[in-house]
């Protein structure tokens, strides 16, 4: 919000000289990289010129901040290392400002030093080793399928079968200092693996809870040439590697979270955004297995998928053991390509429990997780659609809501 506010005040600011110059019949005086300047000493009938070299300069160096600052971050789902690189624009554009507006330093110093702890904070974070220990490339095949209940109808199906592209996912297993600073589910790291590429750094939300002592994510695999892509296949020749995976990890990033303050909660998940559900389901039963005092009365998992093998990839994550646990704890599974339940297709039943083939109706859900009125959460991460919908159905319910789709 501080980025966009200072970027409106100055294209304010530059839009209202550029109509003074106008005025004055000196517009081109402002352009990039023109020595030739004028502008009176006294700006009210004043005829005296003065030689502020800094206009023009700050003019050559504003056009291409104005491009780094306001439109490159429209293309960050798209190219993150365009977004992430052209923000090292400040780095000119701040001793800029300094140089052309001497009385500036005051309200640019405050975020100049809160930018450099950070960056500081970021580099000591990078340099630490890290330890992979485990590199797993998991697939599961999806498969749009209509089921029925006669021979016929199951051998007609077969025909008319039609298969997408597997959904493939990365699972990094990793030991590293940070994990001490890993105080609440649902934060995210930047990660960096040298042998795919020296210069990309890209986020991904920790699938591990805070009281884990080996952090993991896992990365979902969005096309060939892509960076997600690109780790599935070093995860597929890791075994061939003399020198193991190497890998560099910034963070963890996140605010903090405890699920242990409210009554009823409930974590919707929409295909690989399961990660941070993951993370929470995690560290609210080993938390629950250790409080004496917790509100929590009643948790519950709500994971859509396009594909049954999905919920397979994160059995050993899920299986929890609640035993002693203050609350109940469940877990729905829903595969939105199927259309019923059959061996062929691999829904109705998975490592996980059963599976239901549709997608879930989140307003008789929450609905039946307050019957008593009691203080329902509802937390979600996925597609934005499915987020959507799960935040009107939940405003419906009176319940809270929380988006943990995060966007960098």
């Amino acid at each position: 919000m501080l980025g966009v506010l200072f970027l409106t005040a100055t294209c304010g600011h530059v839009v209202l000289f550029l109509a003074r110059f106008a005025e004055m019949g000196y517009l081109s005086d402002i352009l990039p990289f023109n020595a030739a300047f004028f502008y009176p000493q006294n700006p009210v009938g004043g005829k005296t010129p003065s030689d502020n070299w800094t206009v023009p300069m700050m003019s050559a160096v504003f056009w291409p901040s104005l491009v780094c600052f306001g439109i490159f971050p429209w293309f960050r789902r798209r190219n993150y290392e365009l977004f992430r690189y052209s923000h090292y624009m400040s780095v000119i554009l701040v001793p800029a400002i300094l140089w052309h507006a001497t009385n500036a330093w005051y309200f640019v110093l405050p975020g100049v030093l809160l930018w450099t702890v950070d960056r500081v904070v970021r580099l000591c974070g990078a340099c630490e080793g890290v330890q992979v220990q485990e590199m797993e490339p998991l697939e599961a095949a999806v498969a749009t399928t209509t089921i029925t209940t006669t021979e016929e109808a199951q051998e007609t199906k077969k025909k008319q079968k039609k298969p997408t592209p597997a959904e493939r996912v990365t699972k990094v297993a990793f030991t590293w200092p940070g994990q001490a600073r890993t105080h609440s589910p649902s934060m995210f790291v930047v990660v960096n693996f040298p042998q795919i590429s020296l210069n990309e750094w890209h986020p991904f939300s920790l699938s591990s809870s805070p009281l884990d002592s080996t952090a993991t994510i896992h990365v979902k695999d969005m096309g060939e040439e892509s960076f997600s892509g690109r780790l599935h296949k070093l995860a597929l020749a890791a075994s061939n590697l003399p020198h193991g995976v190497v890998m560099n990890v910034q963070g963890p990033y996140g605010s903090r979270v405890n699920l242990h303050e409210s009554q009823e909660v409930v974590l919707v998940a929409g295909g690989i955004g399961i990660t941070p559900m993951v993370s929470a389901l995690r560290c609210a039963v080993q938390q629950g297995l250790r409080a004496k005092h917790s509100k929590l009365r009643r948790l519950r998992l709500v994971w859509v998928a396009r594909s049954p093998g999905v919920f397979d990839m994160f059995a050993k994550e899920l299986s929890i053991q609640a035993a002693g646990l203050p609350f109940p704890v469940e877990i729905s599974l829903f595969c939105s390509s199927c259309s019923g339940s059959s061996p062929e297709d691999g829904s109705g039943a998975g490592i996980l429990g059963p599976i239901t083939a549709a997608r879930p109706n989140f307003q008789q859900i929450f609905e039946k997780e307050s019957p008593g009125g009691e203080q329902l959460l509802v937390l979600a991460c996925g597609p934005a659609a499915m987020v959507a919908e799960c935040e009107k159905a939940a405003h419906s319910a009176s319940a809270d809501f929380e988006d943990w789709s995060f966007v960098l």
